[in-house]
C-alpha cells in the first residue's frame, strides 16, 4: 500500500505563516481546507477562509510599495493622469466566477497574491456609466456626454447593445427589448450631433472610400453604424484613456468572510418542489470588507483628442464616476449591494504607512448626504443575502447588507422578524441615489 501524501506537506507550514505568504497564495496553492487522502473538509470552509484573511507586514510592505509606484507614476505624468481615491462602504468582491474549491472564487494578482481591480473592469463599468449617459435624451442629464465622446475617450465597440442587432434568445425576450430601446435612444441622440464633429470624426477613423460616401448625408453614417455589420467592422478606433489597476488596502489590514445561504438546494439544481423543511446550504466566500481604501488611477492621451475635450475629459470622467457610484458599483454582485464606494480627501497620500480614508464634510458632489429619520418604519430580513430590510407606511423602501454583523440589530429581533413577527423602529437613512441605505436602527 502506497503511502498517504498530504496536501499541503508538514514542512511548509513554516513557510505559510502571515508573514511569509501573501492571501492570494494562501487562497490558492496552500488553502488549509484538504484532508491528508486530498479529499475537502466541507465543513470547515468557513474555519480555512478565517485562516488566511489576515495581512502581516510582509504584504503590508508589499501593498505600500505597489500603491507608492503608481502615485510616483501618476504624478511624473502630471496632468495627463486623473486620480481619485475612495473608500468602500459595502463589502466588495471581485473574481467569483474563478475556479475554486469552494465554488466562489476571488481574484488576486500574480505575482503578488493581493487582491485588486483590473483596470480592464474599471474601463468596463466606468463605459457603461458614459453610455447611459450620453444616451440620456435631455441635454441636462447628459452632463456633458454625447456618443462621440464616448468613443474618444473609450474607444469605438463594434458590439455595443444599441449598435448591434438584438438578439432573439429563447425566454430572455425583454434583453432583445432592452437592446432595442437602447438602439432607438442612440438613433435619436444621433440626430443631436452637429455635422462638423461627425466629418471630423470620419476623418478620424474610416477609409478614404467610406469617408466619400458619407461626405454628403454626414447624419447617415451614424444612422448606418446600427443597421450595417460591415460597416462597423471597419471603424477601428483605439479611445485614448488608459485605466490602472485598482489595489485595495483592507479596513483592518485582514479580508473579510461573507456568507450566501441559499435554503432550495434542490430546487435549483434538481429541478424539485422547494419545501419549507429543507435546510440551508451555507456556502463562504472572500470580500474585502467596508471602509477599505480605493485609489482609482486614469491616463489620458490628450493628444488624441480634439481641442474640445482636452480640457474637460477628467470632470466628464468624474461624472461618470459619481454616476456608477450612485447606480452601478464595482465588482460583482452589485445588484444586491455590493462593490458600493464613495469619494475621500485627497490629503492623504497614497505612500502614508497609516492610510486612512479621511471622508469629505465639505458640501460637494461628494459629501454624505442628508441623513433622513423613518418613525415607525416596517422591518424586514433577507437571509439568503443577510439584508436588513426597512418600510414606511409611505411605501418608502431603505435596506443594508449586514452578512455576518450584528451590531446594527440582535439576533433576536432577526429571529422576531423571521417568525413573522411585525417589528416597527425608528430608522435612520441615508439616500443613495434614488434608493435609501440604513445606517441605524431603533427597535420600538
Amino acid at each position: 500500500m502506497k503511502p498517504q501524501i498530504p496536501a499541503v506537506p508538514h514542512y511548509l507550514n513554516e513557510h505559510l505563516a502571515i508573514d511569509n505568504a501573501p492571501p492570494g497564495h494562501r487562497f490558492a496553492l496552500y488553502f488549509p481546507i484538504w484532508k491528508i487522502d486530498w479529499s475537502m473538509d466541507k465543513t470547515k470552509k468557513n474555519v480555512a477562509l478565517r485562516k488566511i484573511i489576515d495581512y502581516g507586514n510582509y504584504e503590508l510592505d508589499l501593498l505600500k510599495k505597489i500603491r507608492h509606484r503608481q502615485d510616483k507614476s501618476a504624478e511624473a505624468l502630471g496632468e495627463m493622469v486623473w486620480t481619485l481615491p475612495t473608500v468602500t462602504t459595502s463589502p466588495f468582491v471581485t473574481g467569483v466566477g474563478m475556479e475554486h474549491p469552494l465554488e466562489n472564487g476571488f481574484a488576486f494578482l500574480s505575482p503578488y497574491g493581493l487582491p485588486y481591480l483590473p483596470g480592464s473592469s474599471v474601463k468596463g463599468v466606468l463605459r457603461k456609466a458614459a453610455e447611459e449617459l450620453a444616451l440620456m435624451e435631455d441635454d441636462a442629464d447628459r452632463k456633458g456626454w454625447d456618443i462621440f465622446t464616448l468613443w474618444r475617450l473609450f474607444g469605438f465597440d463594434a458590439v455595443s447593445a444599441y449598435l448591434s442587432k438584438p438578439s432573439k434568445l429563447p425566454n430572455v425576450a425583454s434583453l432583445s427589448e432592452m437592446a432595442e430601446e437602447r438602439k432607438q435612444k442612440y438613433l435619436v441622440a444621433a440626430l443631436t450631433i452637429g455635422e462638423k464633429y461627425i466629418l471630423e470624426f470620419m476623418e478620424s477613423v474610416l477609409p478614404v472610400y467610406v469617408q466619400k460616401a458619407y461626405k454628403n448625408a454626414p447624419h447617415d453614417f451614424l444612422s448606418d453604424l446600427s443597421n450595417n455589420k460591415s460597416l462597423r467592422e471597419s471603424v477601428s478606433f483605439r479611445g485614448a484613456l488608459a485605466f490602472w489597476d485598482v489595489f485595495p488596502e483592507p479596513a483592518g489590514k485582514k479580508l473579510g468572510v461573507d456568507i450566501i445561504n441559499p435554503h432550495h438546494k434542490k430546487y435549483y439544481q434538481s429541478n424539485e418542489p422547494p419545501a419549507d423543511c429543507e435546510s440551508p446550504t451555507p456556502s463562504f466566500f472572500l470580500v474585502v470588507p467596508p471602509e477599505t481604501g480605493f485609489v482609482f488611477h486614469v491616463g489620458c492621451e490628450t493628444n488624441r483628442l480634439p481641442e474640445t475635450l482636452r480640457d474637460k475629459w477628467k470632470s466628464l470622467i468624474q461624472t461618470a464616476f459619481d454616476y456608477t457610484c450612485d447606480w452601478l458599483g464595482f465588482g460583482a454582485k452589485t445588484a444586491v449591494g455590493y462593490g458600493s464606494l464613495k469619494c475621500v480627501d485627497l490629503s492623504n497620500t497614497l505612500s502614508n504607512k497609516n492610510f486612512k480614508p479621511k471622508i469629505q464634510h465639505q458640501k460637494s458632489a461628494h459629501s454624505s448626504p442628508e441623513k433622513h429619520i423613518w418613525e415607525q418604519a416596517l422591518l424586514g430580513w433577507q437571509p439568503d443575502s443577510g439584508t436588513l430590510l426597512a418600510k414606511t407606511v409611505k411605501g418608502l423602501k431603505a435596506e443594508i447588507h449586514l452578512g455576518n454583523d450584528r451590531t446594527l440589530i440582535s439576533a433576536e429581533v432577526i429571529g422576531r422578524i423571521r417568525k413573522k413577527k411585525q417589528v416597527k423602529a425608528r430608522v435612520i437613512v441615508e439616500p443613495i441615489g434614488r434608493s435609501f441605505k440604513i445606517i441605524h436602527v431603533e427597535v420600538l
